[in-house]
């Protein structure tokens, strides 16, 4: 696990096979080839996004110093601006996709999508998931560079993560409240109704409520 007091990289995105293109799709394996081990496990933080999938092996990745344990059918996301590390096994394998945020189309509020840090994908949605990560790669291995190859990448990274979005929404949807939510989100929307008019930000109503920003 990397130390989180190792100075922390600013990493700016740059594609060292086509320049041009704002997507790069790689296996586990070539992207390990390309600089010592101690390389990936030390912090960075990328100005660009990081959505990888594991299909054999184990191992770890640090997202803002969280530790996320994977094995396969593990799907992991690192936002610009997120600090992380690689802490992958030598048997792992799987697709990492790294792309500039205008590599996606811009969508309208209501198709916005946060993925989780990392999503557990069922068995029974691993072939579709996997499926799609694969075409980004082989897409990626015949592409020229030219505009048609951007456009085709463009869609295809649009509908992977808009269906891992509806993927996260129908998990996150199923899983049982917590004690704490259930009894603090009634107060927030109640502290809400008394003084939106007067404040807005997180942080008032976390003092109001006596819950950090974060938990509330």
């Amino acid at each position: 696990m990397p130390d989180p007091a190792s100075p922390v990289r600013g990493i700016r995105y740059r594609n060292p096979d086509w320049p041009g293109l704002r997507v790069e799709a790689v296996t586990f394996r070539t992207l390990g080839r390309r600089e010592p081990e101690a390389h990936f496990r030390r912090p960075r933080r990328p100005d660009f996004h990081h959505l990888f999938l594991c299909t054999a092996g184990e191992g770890s990745h640090t997202v803002d110093f969280q530790r996320l344990d994977l094995a396969p059918r593990a799907v992991v996301h690192v936002a610009p601006g997120q600090v992380h590390a690689f802490g992958w096994g030598p048997d792992m394998d799987g697709i990492v996709l790294m792309f500039a945020p205008e590599a996606l189309p811009p969508e309208p509020p209501g198709l916005a999508v946060r993925l989780p840090p990392c999503l557990r994908v069922e068995a029974d949605d691993f072939p579709w998931v996997a499926s799609a990560f694969g075409d980004l790669l082989a897409e990626y291995g015949r592409t020229d560079g030219g505009p048609v190859s951007a456009r085709a990448m463009q869609h295809l990274l649009a509908a992977l993560v808009l269906r891992l979005g509806r993927l996260a929404a129908r998990r996150e949807a199923g899983l049982p409240v917590s004690p704490l939510r259930a009894e603090l989100f009634p107060l927030f929307e109640a502290e809400v109704e008394r003084n939106f008019f007067r404040t807005r930000t997180v942080a008032d109503y976390a003092r109001r409520l006596g819950y950090a920003e974060r938990t509330l």
